[in-house]
């Protein structure tokens, strides 16, 4: 099971990771959320991985449990969203878990919830920074707490709030030099300064806050 989470009004969503290729059947590792909840009987949407947005997100390495990993692409991701009646949404997406394997243009399953459905990830706070920093700059009027420059429009902003949002719900959110996502120690392949301050300084902004407003996908392979 996987699931992804987007931002009302339905026009972001959070994900994971993706390749450095971005054309249709290429292999993305960890697009969307894997949270191992229970198995749903109806499916109202499907959805599709079809692309990455180099404009917000980058080819990074990070420490995962011990271990230097290339994350390939680390940002914003597109995917296409579809109900029963056939009906289209294009959202761009943030990963919550990972290491999560799923393919561009692989449809899946998925079911709806909100982020208060979803226990001990804190769903609530991703879904509050996804809100000011990533929905403004796709829904124009939107209203932010955050002031411009910190919303999501550059490479290293995208890794980096992508980066924070891996260690908020891997690890409650505490930085870079503990728990089981950390910043690379290969000195030839170091996490990029800009991004760990990115990341860092979107866990700050985040801390204490929380949202509803998202959308959570709980998706399955068909």
């Amino acid at each position: 099971m996987y699931k992804a989470i987007t931002s009302a009004p339905k026009a972001a969503c959070v994900s994971k990771k993706s390749n450095l290729m971005s054309r249709l059947g290429v292999y993305l590792p960890g697009v969307l959320l894997l949270l191992g909840s229970p198995v749903f009987a109806a499916s109202p949407y499907t959805i599709n991985a079809t692309g990455v947005d180099w404009s917000r997100g980058e080819n990074i390495w990070i420490r995962e449990n011990g271990t230097d990993r290339q994350t390939y692409f680390t940002g914003v991701i597109y995917i296409s969203l579809f109900d029963q009646s056939g009906n289209q949404w294009n959202r761009d997406t943030l990963c919550v878990d990972l290491f999560t394997d799923i393919y561009i243009g692989v449809t899946y399953d998925t079911v709806e919830l909100h982020p208060n459905d979803v226990s001990g990830r804190n769903l609530t706070r991703v879904s509050w920074l996804v809100d000011n920093a990533l929905l403004p700059t796709q829904v124009n009027p939107y209203s932010s707490l955050l002031p411009s420059s910190d919303w999501v429009t550059t490479p290293a902003q995208g890794a980096g709030i992508q980066l924070a949002i891996w260690d908020i719900t891997e690890n409650n959110g505490d930085g870079f030099s503990a728990g089981s996502v950390q910043a690379s120690q290969d000195p030839n392949n170091p996490t990029p300064a800009d991004v760990l301050y990115w990341a860092t300084l979107y866990e700050t902004l985040s801390l204490g806050e929380t949202s509803d407003l998202a959308y959570v996908y709980d998706v399955s392979v068909r």
